[in-house]
C-alpha cells in the first residue's frame, strides 16, 4: 500500500490524495516457476482542476500486473510479464478512460537486512474513449527496504512516469 499526498494542485492550489492498494499475491504454477501477481487499485481525492470541475473523490483505472519468475531464483531475482490498464476510473478525471496493454519487469537482489530492486512497466493504448489520444506511458520504480530486527521497516519507492 503507498499513499501519496500532494499540496498546490491546480488553479487553487489544493491538496489531492492517491491512495494505492498494491496487494502482491505469489502462485507456484509447477516445479520451474511462479506467477507472481500485483494488481494496484488507486483510491483517489483530485483537487478542483477548473470552474466547472469539483474536486472528485473515487476509484482510478486497476492496473494487474502478471510476472512470471523462476522458482529457484539465484541472488538475482527477476519476473517478467504482461501489464494491463483497466478503464475502471468512477469519474473522467481520475483515469484514462482506455484500455492499454504492455511488458513489465521487475528485478530484486537481498542482502540481508536490505532489499533492493527496480519495477519497469511500459502501457501502449489500444481501445476506449475516442476523443483523447492514445496513451504511451512508461514507469519506473526503484525501491530499497531496510528491515529491522523486530519486523518493521524503512522503504524508499521514488517513481519515473
Amino acid at each position: 500500500m503507498a499513499n501519496d499526498t500532494n499540496f498546490g494542485v491546480g488553479p487553487w492550489r489544493q491538496p489531492a490524495d492517491y491512495l494505492q492498494i498494491q496487494p502482491v499475491v505469489p502462485f507456484h504454477i509447477n516445479e520451474d516457476w511462479n506467477l507472481i501477481t500485483r494488481t494496484t487499485i488507486p483510491l483517489m481525492s483530485q483537487a478542483r482542476i477548473s470552474s466547472a470541475q469539483g474536486r472528485e473523490n473515487g476509484i482510478g483505472d486497476i492496473v494487474p500486473i502478471l510476472a512470471f519468475s523462476p522458482s529457484h531464483p539465484g541472488p538475482v531475482i527477476w519476473g517478467f510479464g504482461p501489464t494491463f490498464s483497466l478503464p475502471t476510473a468512477t469519474d473522467k478525471t481520475l483515469g484514462t478512460r482506455q484500455w492499454s496493454v504492455g511488458p513489465a519487469a521487475v528485478v530484486l537482489i537481498m542482502p540481508d537486512p536490505w532489499v533492493f530492486g527496480a519495477l519497469v512497466t511500459q502501457h501502449w493504448g489500444f481501445a476506449g474513449a475516442h476523443d483523447v489520444n492514445r496513451i504511451s506511458r512508461f514507469s519506473a520504480q526503484l525501491f530499497a527496504i531496510y528491515n529491522f530486527p523486530d519486523g518493521t521497516f524503512l522503504s524508499s519507492t521514488p517513481r519515473w512516469e
